[in-house]
């Protein structure tokens, strides 16, 4: 098996890192949390949910 040098455009590297990085920039916040205020049934299995909805894209 021969090994090949592995050689790298540091030009297109940096152009396509500031894409990325203008693209990144351009992610909208999180917006904050909500509670759900009602307290029938409804209302409770809803609030149920909502922690699982935002957990992965806030944390826990």
């Amino acid at each position: 098996m021969t090994h090949e040098t592995l050689k790298v455009d540091t030009e297109r590297l940096a152009q396509a890192a500031a894409k990325l990085g203008m693209h990144a920039d351009e992610i909208p916040t999180i917006p904050p949390g909500f509670s759900v205020s009602g307290s029938d049934p409804l209302s409770s299995a809803i609030a149920a949910q909502v922690p699982k909805l935002e957990e992965p894209v806030v944390g826990p």
